[in-house]
């Protein structure tokens, strides 16, 4: 709040001082009249002195004009909400670990998948794409457009293998499949058509067997 309001101004000037003495006495009684007839001598006339007096005296009253301090406080502050970040889309229901997958959602045209394939089943072993069986994982998705989609996959510690179905959940019967320069943590690509509303699998897969690890994957049109 504001300060309180300016104290009360000072006390009104002293009374001023008492009113001139009183006036002199009159002057004296004329003296009296020479007698009317004959040589009465002329009358003197009374005398009197002024009276005097001290004009009154006030000293004028004083007073400190009061004070206050202006009310002061500090707003409320707050962190402003942080936006959404990243590539658009993500993950949702379902298990990664085997058909029919885990489902993955497009955002702006894009999605990336930060997975594993370690503690995963080997249940999978598609021809003429890998050289043994080993863990993988698999992600569907319903086509949000239709035209190609780029699959690509970063792997950490191993060497990525990847494929995809079309229609149906296959990972030994797959369309395609990429197995890249087949060397550990080099980025595997692979890019396939699509067809609005038609729904697609994707595989990542290991090499060989013993070959997991993490992974960054990447779905962009």
């Amino acid at each position: 709040s504001g300060g309180s309001a300016a104290g009360s101004g000072g006390s009104a000037a002293g009374s001023g001082g008492s009113v001139a003495g009183a006036g002199g006495a009159a002057a004296g009684n004329a003296g009296a009249a020479g007698s009317t007839f004959g040589g009465g001598g002329a009358g003197t006339g009374g005398s009197g002195t002024a009276g005097s007096g001290t004009a009154g005296t006030g000293t004028a009253g004083t007073g400190t004009a009061g004070t206050g301090t202006a009310g002061s406080g500090t707003g409320g502050s707050g962190t402003a909400g942080k936006g959404g970040s990243g590539t658009g889309g993500g993950t949702g229901s379902g298990d990664p670990d085997t058909c029919p997958g885990q489902e993955v959602v497009f955002g702006g045209g894009s999605v990336t998948v930060n997975g594993t394939t370690k503690g995963m089943g080997a249940d999978y072993d598609p021809p003429n794409c890998t050289f043994a069986a080993s863990s993988e994982v698999v992600y569907r998705f319903v086509a949000p457009q239709s035209g190609m989609v780029t699959m690509t996959v970063t792997p950490k510690g191993f060497d990525s293998v990847l494929y995809y179905s079309e229609g149906t959940c296959s990972g030994t019967s797959p369309k395609k499949c990429t197995f890249g320069t087949s060397s550990v943590d080099a980025t595997d690509t692979m890019t396939f058509a699509t067809t609005t509303g038609t729904s697609y699998w994707v595989f990542v897969d290991g090499w060989t067997a013993g070959s997991t690890g993490s992974f960054v994957m990447t779905l962009s049109y």
